[in-house]
């Protein structure tokens, strides 16, 4: 499933990219159900950046998964490469629980609005559950969709808590 999400970020796009191409780990303190973000590799090659971060959640899972996910196994990696000509970052998401039946990937453009910054993340969610041992094949074609739909409504509140974490840390580290 494609989505594309957009938000305005109220400070100039050179600070905002450099804030999340550079400083991501400080982010955690500002950002809600993140306990904290850990470089885990680093490839700089001038005006480009591979990076893979581990993000630790912090945020119960809902009720009805907790049985199967617990709390230390809320974590993901994010792989990136930063295209600092394009403003751009190429990111895939990698769960730690349940990765080999997710997939999301895509890519997030840091555009100036004024003296503002328009942070546009457009991506691709992929949920195939067919070969999941508790999952028989007749319901996960229904299972699916329902998942899918699940994690994108958690998209759009993330990102605008991981921007609105993002401003925080640019008022205190000015």
């Amino acid at each position: 499933m494609k989505f594309t999400v957009s938000d305005m970020i109220a400070f100039p796009v050179e600070k905002v990219y450099a804030v999340f191409r550079n400083h991501t780990p400080d982010l955690a303190d500002y950002i809600p159900d993140v306990k904290r973000i850990e470089v885990v590799e680093k490839q700089d090659m001038g005006n480009r950046l591979k990076l893979v971060t581990k993000w630790i959640g912090s945020h119960q899972p809902p009720k009805i998964v907790q049985k199967l996910i617990r709390i230390e196994d809320l974590y993901w990696f994010d792989r990136a490469e930063w295209v600092d000509d394009e403003k751009a970052v190429y990111w895939r998401i990698e769960p730690v629980m349940f990765s080999k039946y997710f997939e999301a990937t895509g890519k997030n453009q840091f555009r100036a609005k004024g003296d503002k910054t328009e942070v546009i993340l457009e991506g691709e969610l992929k949920i195939n559950l067919h070969s999941h041992p508790a999952v028989p094949r007749f319901l996960a074609s229904k299972i699916e969709p329902q998942i899918e739909k699940y994690i994108l409504n958690l998209i759009k509140p993330n990102l605008l808590k991981t921007n609105r974490g993002a401003e925080k840390y640019l008022v205190n580290n000015k």
